[in-house]
């Protein structure tokens, strides 16, 4: 049945691409922010602001909240262990779940505004060797500790003595008293606020951690956010509940959040359809429009892009020539994959940052199509009768991979599809593969630089099987700058360098999105400037 299956989706996609474009995405709408306390006394110097990056969305509700509710996020994924410890690896299979139970020291926004929350304000020294922040009194963790500066300590400490890639220029952290902590830099960089506010460094109680230790910890998340752990099964679901003592008063609204494990996309929307599902995570193109179509709100956009990853850290893999991998590059149809795909939520690129990113190069030409250059270099590169691979694929892109082995054989490349379960993709792409392409899609936060150097080698846990080109120099350049058109240049410049080398080969900007059912309300999805963000104390249902 699977096969049939395959050969009728690659009947489609070829109907497709007969058919050309299809329609655009809805009219975006600018989201609010999440609620905000105490301004801060300053901030740092940010990347320039993105011109346009809102997501498609629906306007917040002016009804006033209700109380109780359980809601159902529907998942495709489930972790592999559970989610306790903050600086484990932050894979696919837990985003979201971490902004449930956990919060960070504050909130970086989409357009890289910096909204308090368990700091009420902060400082940096004149020279940037460091900053001081001030906490918020009265928030407890959920075993009814204080959170305060020894647990700002713990944490950011953790984060620094295990080598995280945000933490590299951390150099130590001071308790002023219990609720002002100093955070001391080796260097100031233009990544801070994105690096402060990611899930590793979400707080976890010190108490628990010191009592129990870290197995322990690692089963039972303890943070201070609006709901509690309560039960995990893996492959089944996690469930939270209210947080009776969060110290937004009168929050969170939901009585208990569950989110439930449902790997077939199909099945996943037909939950949802029934009424058994009120947030379905990690939807695009076809699924996006459907489930418009069907009454769900969206909300989406092209935070991210996916791109093809050849092995080439092995010397004697095929793919060390640059020749196969522009051959690559120019066997992809990729406006025809982004038309009979998307339906409005897909666009051509050649270069890793998407359209809407504010270092988006726009002196970096889409790469088109071109059956005869890709044979021509495929000869030069001593194969004029073609090569033959393995696409490693995840589930999420086997469509994608239909299109693109098709397209590839046209050329010459002959290459056969291996799926790979979730988790196998995890340990492929942090472990590394052989004699292959891993299809890989990856949403970039707003500090391009900082995340090429958090993500790829040699600092980056992910693409373990790349060469990068040396760009050290030029991406700690492009980090510590405090100057905008500097920063912006040297980001150019990083991508031109990738783009040239072929390091990877991206051919789509896509919208990776949620569908919500019409009784979900306030629920923030996509404001952040982490596109995993979401802010459950507001989420209500209207039912």
């Amino acid at each position: 049945m699977k096969r049939i299956l395959l050969v009728i989706l690659a009947l489609v996609f070829a109907f497709s691409l007969l058919l050309g474009s299809c329609g655009e995405p809805e009219e975006t709408t600018t989201p609010t922010t999440a609620p905000t306390s105490t301004a801060p006394t300053s901030t740092a110097p940010t990347s320039t602001a993105p011109t346009s990056t809102a997501p498609t969305t629906t306007a917040p509700t002016t009804t006033a909240p209700k109380y109780g509710g359980d809601l159902k996020y529907i998942y495709a994924y489930s972790p592999g262990e559970n989610i306790g410890w903050p600086l484990d690896r932050n894979t696919q299979n837990i985003w979201g779940t971490n902004w449930v139970f956990a919060e960070s020291i504050v909130q970086l926004m989409i357009d890289n505004t910096v909204v308090p929350h368990l700091a009420t304000s902060w400082e940096f020294a004149d020279d940037y060797s460091s900053i001081t922040f001030e906490l918020r009194q009265g928030v407890r963790f959920h075993d009814g500790t204080d959170f305060n500066a020894d647990a700002v300590k713990f944490t950011l400490d953790a984060n620094i003595e295990e080598g995280q890639t945000n933490a590299l220029n951390w150099e130590s952290v001071d308790i002023i008293d219990d609720y002002t902590v100093r955070l001391n830099f080796v260097q100031y960089e233009n990544s801070f606020w994105q690096d402060i506010t990611g899930t590793n460094c979400f707080f976890t109680s010190p108490t628990a951690f010191r009592d129990n230790g870290i197995d322990w910890v690692r089963e039972h998340p303890i943070g201070t956010g609006p709901f509690k752990f309560v039960s995990w099964e893996r492959d089944v679901n996690m469930l939270f509940e209210r947080n009776d003592d969060y110290w937004q008063e009168g929050k969170p609204y939901l009585d208990s959040i569950e989110f439930i494990t449902v790997k077939e996309k199909m099945t996943a929307q037909s939950v949802m359809v029934a009424g058994d599902g009120h947030v379905l995570a990690l939807q695009a193109g076809r699924e996006l429009y459907d489930l418009d179509n069907l009454g769900f709100n969206i909300t989406a956009y092209a935070a991210g892009t996916d791109f093809l990853i050849p092995d080439t850290a092995n010397p004697e893999s095929q793919f060390s020539d640059i020749r196969i991998r522009q051959a690559i590059q120019y066997a992809i149809d990729k406006v025809a994959v982004a038309q009979a795909l998307g339906y409005g939520y897909m666009t051509a690129t050649s270069q890793l940052t998407p359209h809407l990113h504010p270092f988006y190069n726009p002196n970096l030409p889409l790469i088109e199509y071109n059956v005869e250059k890709a044979k021509e270099l495929l000869t030069l590169a001593g194969h004029p009768n073609g090569i033959t691979t393995t696409l490693y694929v995840e589930a999420n892109y086997q469509i994608k991979a239909l299109a693109i082995q098709a397209q590839l054989a046209s050329a010459g490349i002959i290459a056969e599809i291996e799926m790979l379960e979730n988790l196998k993709f995890w340990e492929y792409n942090m472990g590394g593969w052989e004699n292959g392409i891993l299809f890989a899609g990856f949403a970039w936060g707003p500090n391009w630089a900082k995340a090429y150097k958090s993500f790829f080698p040699p600092a980056g846990p992910f693409f373990a099987s790349v060469q990068p080109p040396d760009v050290a120099d030029l991406v700690n350049r492009a980090i510590a700058t405090t100057d905008p058109d500097e920063q912006r240049a040297l980001n150019y410049e990083l991508s031109q360098v990738l783009y040239d080398d072929v390091t990877v080969i991206p051919y789509l900007s896509d919208a990776m999105g949620w569908a919500t059912a019409p009784s979900v309300m306030d629920h923030h999805l996509l404001e952040g400037a982490d596109w995993q963000y979401w802010f459950p104390a507001d989420c209500w249902l209207d039912e």
